[in-house]
């Protein structure tokens, strides 16, 4: 198991300094690569947005472009993962029973705010997720379904306790899970698209997550009548 980080208030200066640089430099990356894209980015702009000289870049980040982008996937991921932790403790059958429905509404709505708080690190997701996926390098292709991957199989555990506990069908869990995330993928694509037209008329993160739910749990038929 990899070892917790030490908190921030625990290190010296010079560290201290050190990871504030580096999240300024990933900040500026994540707008750069929002605005332009991996291949239209350039690290002369993320180092004049991040008010550095390029070699203090190569100093955090040796290998550039490329080790900029996969940093800051991996803190998408990383964030995803905490959000999937945190919608879904541990519980016995019972309170599975009676709360499946709240605790799997509850972590799409979380998934809403984030991308809703960090709309740059959704299109960059969306734009690199995609880019990779039809790539001919086989490397970033792996690196990114490994990520989906393990989010899948996190996800993946509290659909088999609602399963085990009567609350869900016996369907495939890691199915599930990626029916989850797509829903919630391509929902917030959407709402992002109508935002960009007219923002006015954008659902807010409650509706969106109330209608996902009922999509989902719900479904679209209505039962014959009697």
């Amino acid at each position: 198991m990899v070892p917790e980080p030490a908190p921030e208030a625990s290190l010296g200066r010079r560290e201290r300094e050190r990871l504030a640089r580096r999240r300024d430099i990933l900040a500026a990356a994540r707008s750069v690569f929002a605005e332009r894209g991996f291949v239209g980015a350039t690290l002369e702009e993320i180092a004049v947005r991040a008010e550095f000289g390029k070699g203090t870049l190569y100093n955090y980040f040796p290998e550039g472009k490329d080790e900029l982008l996969f940093a800051v996937i991996d803190d998408i991921y990383e964030t995803l993962g905490h959000l999937v932790r945190e919608s879904f403790p541990d519980a016995q059958p019972l309170v599975w029973r009676e709360q499946a429905r709240q605790r799997f509404s509850g972590f799409i709505e979380r998934c809403f705010r984030y991308f809703e708080s960090q709309r740059d690190l959704f299109l960059i997701l969306t734009k690199e997720a995609h880019r990779m996926c039809f790539s001919d390098q086989t490397d970033r292709l792996a690196y990114f379904l490994q990520h989906r991957q393990t989010l899948t199989a996190l996800l993946a555990e509290p659909v088999r306790q609602a399963i085990s506990a009567g609350a869900m069908r016996p369907l495939p869990a890691e199915a599930v899970a990626e029916m989850l995330f797509g829903n919630i993928h391509g929902l917030q694509m959407h709402r992002a698209l109508i935002q960009a037209q007219t923002p006015e008329s954008t659902r807010s993160v409650e509706d969106s997550a109330a209608f996902l739910s009922a999509f989902l749990f719900d479904g679209l038929l209505l039962d014959p009548p009697a």
